[in-house]
């Protein structure tokens, strides 16, 4: 019997396609086993986008490729917060990570939820040389000097500088203080330009670098240092000061409010229409690209009549999964490692404009060809190592951190629409403290 063209057609398709099926659910069934070949999985929960996670895949990529053992498999979860909240709901089970990428507000969270195997476990097993971290870094995610967690993508708020609009109104020194950003606010005013001295944005995380820089800190017990903090601090007068002069440049025209909105105020920056904006240093590598005027990047200003002591820590950490099986422990130790490493942070670095965590990185090829080609670098490098050792800039440790965070950034919407600084503080620091009292009543139970 002849058969039809269309009954060959399909055939042909069902020969072709039925295996592709059959080898896609076997794959599939091989990673959910955790092997892959011979190479044990690797599951890596992350929270990078964009031209970030191309920069990730590409490490990954090397990795799976530089040995034989294990494969390493990214998987976005979404926001920062999306991100620490979905790996809390599965932590110590079967459908856990072997590794999360945890924002640096996040650290104590993960820290009193036991959600993790502290990295010192390894590196006491296996010897490995931890001086090679950036000091500063490591610091930040260690407990009584034992390593908990890897760093990874590292930053600082930096100002970023217009120099040409600087220079269009006769100004050739770079603002170093809230009083001559004013003041440069003041000449683009008197010259009729169109464009601000600098951007307002409803960031806690600004909030926190400007208090932070002028040796205030925000909770009790020194930021959480030392011990659990159940007081807010975020009224003090570093704040009250640093946002009445926002608030006063604002209605002088000497800022423009963005709100909440960094993406619109980024392009605002880009385009020439605010000659400074305070961001994360890891904005950087876009901003060479974009840019088509001479950029600067210096330390974050500071009231003239306070020496300033650095900034924090922003970024997030890679933690190992509790309760996973031995050969995937060793395997998400074995990437931290190699994540760590000069090479892998060089490439991470100039790919993304995050710092390196590795000092070694900065003698890599391709890390002295960036900094050559954009000097600028040295300026906010210095600005991290070059930070004094004080608990204001130290970090800050609670649970209740990321809702701190929404309370202030709640009082800056209100400040930078009209309302008065000092109630808007008053009332986010006291919600902050009753939260906190109420978390240290819990944790005692």
């Amino acid at each position: 019997m002849r058969l039809k063209s269309k009954n060959i057609v399909k055939i042909l398709i069902s020969s072709l396609i039925i295996p592709l099926i059959f080898g896609f659910f076997f794959q599939m069934a091989r990673a959910s086993s955790g092997t892959t070949g011979n190479k044990t999985i690797i599951h890596f929960w992350h929270a990078m986008s964009g031209q970030r996670f191309q920069a990730l895949k590409k490490v990954i990529n090397d990795y799976n490729q530089s040995q034989d053992k294990y494969f390493v498999i990214p998987d976005y979860q979404g926001s920062y917060e999306d991100t620490l909240a979905k790996y809390l709901s599965v932590s110590g089970t079967t459908s856990s990570p072997d590794i999360v990428q945890v924002i640096e507000a996040g650290t104590q969270t993960m820290r009193d939820a036991k959600a993790y195997k502290p990295v010192q476990d390894f590196i006491d097993a296996e010897g490995y040389d931890k001086s090679q971290l950036e000091p500063r870094i490591a610091n930040y995610y260690s407990l009584n000097g034992r390593q908990q967690s890897m760093p990874f993508n590292t930053s600082t708020m930096v100002m970023y500088v217009n120099k040409d609009l600087l220079k269009s109104v006769g100004i050739e020194k770079t603002p170093e203080t809230f009083e001559e950003v004013s003041d440069f606010g003041k000449k683009l005013k008197e010259k009729g330009s169109k464009a601000t001295a600098i951007g307002a944005q409803s960031y806690s995380w600004v909030y926190e670098q400007l208090v932070a820089n002028q040796n205030a800190i925000s909770l009790n017990k020194s930021n959480g240092q030392e011990g659990t903090p159940d007081e807010a601090l975020t009224n003090n007068q570093s704040a009250v000061d640093y946002l009445n002069w926002k608030q006063k440049s604002i209605e002088e025209g000497a800022a423009t409010n963005f709100g909440t909105d960094e993406s619109t105020m980024v392009a605002s920056f880009i385009k020439g229409d605010i000659g400074l904006m305070l961001a994360t240093s890891a904005y950087s590598a876009q901003l060479f690209k974009a840019v088509n005027y001479e950029l600067g990047i210096i330390a974050i200003p500071h009231p003239e009549d306070k020496s300033p002591v650095g900034t924090q820590i922003g970024g997030a950490n890679l933690h190992v999964g509790v309760n996973r099986p031995k050969a995937k422990e060793n395997g998400a130790w074995d990437f931290l490692k190699y994540m760590a490493s000069p090479k892998a942070q060089a490439d991470w670095s100039v790919g993304t404009g995050y710092y390196s965590i590795n000092k070694k990185a900065y003698d890599e090829p391709v890390i002295k060809k960036s900094y050559s080609e954009h000097p600028q670098l040295i300026d906010a490098l210095k600005q991290l190592r070059d930070a004094k050792d004080v608990p204001a800039n130290s970090g800050i440790f609670s649970t209740k951190y990321l809702y701190m965070r929404q309370q202030l950034e709640t009082a800056e919407s209100a400040i930078f629409n009209g309302a008065d600084v000092k109630e808007s503080l008053d009332k986010a620091t006291n919600d902050i403290s009753r939260e906190l009292k109420l978390a240290e009543r819990a944790k005692e139970k």
